[in-house]
């Protein structure tokens, strides 16, 4: 992390697993701070449908048919079980770890990059920086290098791009009411 880092004084990792070994990495790292940037599970699942990653596409299915359908609800539950446990983790890292660990939500970052960013640089006993709010991607499967790292279109994409009724779906075994 520190040789990616560049010369920055701070290293990080935004591998999303990762938050399943956030006790063990404290542990290790008793100067680590674990930062949770928490998105709303179907916005993940967009994005991740889109890609290809899950959804019908993930298995080569294309069209309105019953197999797609169902496909979309398979991975849509298995998206938003994780989630619950994403949330389950971050509660109970807050009440473990409260001056190590912080949860970002990931929309409040994007429509108030400034007020969050910084939130992070006091919580992390930082200086704050202009450029900080217009972070460009450095390495990315997906997304060209230079690319702005805070896009607001990808907030509530899902709206557009999820048929109605996995988006809900999604809610409801999160636990999302909105």
């Amino acid at each position: 992390m520190f040789a990616a880092a560049r010369g920055h004084p701070i290293g990080g990792d935004k591998t999303p697993s990762h938050l399943a070994h956030a006790e063990r990495l404290l542990h290790w790292y008793p100067g680590a701070h674990v930062i949770h940037v928490l998105r709303d599970p179907r916005a993940v699942y967009a994005s991740a449908r889109e890609r290809d990653w899950a959804g019908p596409g993930r298995m080569g299915v294309r069209g309105p048919r019953p197999l797609t359908l169902w496909l979309d609800w398979w991975w849509a539950t298995e998206l938003a079980l994780r989630a619950r446990q994403a949330r389950r983790l971050d509660r109970q890292l807050r009440l473990r770890h409260p001056h190590r660990y912080t949860r970002v939500d990931f929309e409040r970052l994007v429509q108030q990059p400034e007020v969050e960013v910084r939130r992070l640089c006091e919580r992390l006993g930082i200086a704050f920086h202009e450029p900080m709010l217009h972070p460009q991607v450095q390495s990315s499967s997906f997304l060209a290098a230079g690319t702005p790292g805070i896009r607001r279109e990808v907030v509530d994409r899902w709206r557009r791009e999820l048929p109605a009724t996995v988006a809900h779906w999604v809610a409801i075994v999160t636990g999302r009411t909105t």
